[in-house]
């Protein structure tokens, strides 16, 4: 497959990698096998381990060192987040409107959670494939992901009603946790791998055109 090919692919690749890092999730019981912490360390690692994988093949990564740190960052992340998220919950709902704690709902709760799950993945992954870029230009970047990747989070919650015809017509499968938990998982891990992607994407072309620029090629 030549350049052009992956990069086309790549826009598809990495969602779907996502989508399947996700699966074992929600088809899996995991809590029962590996405990509640285990499931979220598992959950990350898979996320990572196929966001790897899309990048050895459409961007080039070929540092083993690399792609173990991205799979341990994921990890951490996918653990993080559900303790901020939990932290949310409980100190950020003062500030909610009446008629959100009334139907139950916490938006910011899982706004947070996906914003710090994102961020914490984005940065590390950005500065292992840019080492030379400036720090303060990928915060700057994985900050705009981060708000994706809250935004995912509020919207995988709220989509869970969406997962339930899926569940009905897929009788034969067993899907572990609620339509909300369920959705959100989906939706934030196929979300947040074409965010990853999205942002390596911009980098290498502000780099490439950075590139060019100082060595006087890209001069008209």
């Amino acid at each position: 497959m030549n350049e052009a090919a992956k990069q086309r692919w790549s826009w598809i690749g990495f969602p779907l990698a996502g989508l399947l890092s996700a699966l074992p999730s929600v088809v899996l019981n995991l809590r029962r096998v590996f405990g509640d912490t285990g499931s979220l360390l598992l959950s990350g690692g898979l996320f990572g381990v196929c966001n790897a994988i899309c990048l050895y093949w459409f961007s080039g990564l070929r540092s083993i060192w690399k792609m173990v740190a991205l799979i341990l960052v994921c990890m951490a992340a996918s653990y993080v987040s559900v303790f901020v998220a939990a932290w949310a919950y409980f100190h950020l709902a003062l500030f909610e409107p009446a008629w959100i704690r009334e139907s139950l709902l916490s938006p910011e709760t899982f706004f947070v959670g996906g914003f710090v799950g994102a961020f914490m993945i984005l940065v590390p992954a950005l500065l292992l494939l840019f080492p030379a870029r400036n720090v303060l230009s990928i915060c700057f970047r994985a900050f705009w992901g981060g708000l994706a990747g809250g935004l995912l989070g509020v919207v995988g919650e709220a989509a869970g009603g969406l997962f339930y015809p899926v569940r009905m017509h897929l009788p034969s499968v067993t899907f572990y946790g609620g339509d909300p938990d369920i959705s959100l998982v989906v939706f934030w891990q196929t979300g947040m791998a074409f965010a990853l992607w999205l942002l390596v994407w911009i980098e290498r072309r502000s780099t490439d055109k950075a590139l060019l620029h100082s060595t006087g090629l890209g001069q008209p």
